[in-house]
């Protein structure tokens, strides 16, 4: 544990496994609970035994290459892993299988590349890269049983929306991206998702 590691002994910590993730950017972060690594990466996604490296599970991520972006982590809730992918698909998948509980497209524009937050029964996810397709970026809220939509938020607001006027009279067609490349925070006293955008 942390507190037995001083300055008699942390020069002997050594490696204890390592595993190669295929190829890929691979700019993410492991997501740890009870002893497995999950990890999104390589264009696969995986549970390790924390403890040796061993394979618990593996599926593989079937979304299109995308040069240098990829989904950045995973979210866990209750029984479920949480996953989005490049090409707008977010999933849930049972954390202790790696089966396919629900899978759900959740735009035709942009590219998931922020982590999904659990939260509250529900699960958020934030869209990015939607300038290059002309598309304003958004961010939704699926239930996390079902992955049925409960609400969609747009970063840049539509036309006669509150806070369109401030865009100098340009319409909404030329008012693309705002992408969220970042997972959200939840905050739970006041029940309200908190992210920033690009």
């Amino acid at each position: 544990t942390l507190n037995q590691i001083d300055r008699s002994n942390v020069g002997k910590l050594k490696l204890v496994w390592s595993k190669s993730l295929g190829i890929g950017t691979n700019g993410i972060a492991p997501l740890a609970h009870d002893g497995v690594l999950f990890v999104h990466g390589g264009r696969q996604i995986a549970a390790f035994d924390g403890r040796n490296g061993n394979t618990i599970w593996r599926r593989a991520d079937v979304s299109p290459a995308r040069g240098l972006t990829q989904p950045r982590g995973l979210a866990l809730y209750a029984d479920k892993l949480y996953a989005a992918t490049v090409n707008n698909h977010l999933l849930a998948i049972e954390a202790r299988t790696g089966k396919l509980v629900w899978e759900r497209v959740i735009g035709d524009k942009g590219s998931l590349t922020a982590a999904p937050l659990a939260a509250n029964g529900k699960i958020f996810q934030g869209a990015a890269t939607c300038a290059v397709t002309g598309a304003r970026c958004y961010m939704v809220a699926l239930d996390a049983n079902s992955g049925e939509e409960i609400w969609r938020f747009d970063t840049v607001p539509a036309d006669g929306a509150p806070g369109s006027k401030s865009w100098n009279g340009a319409p909404a067609s030329q008012r693309g991206g705002a992408g969220v490349w970042s997972a959200a925070s939840y905050d739970y006293v006041n029940d309200r998702v908190i992210f920033g955008t690009g």
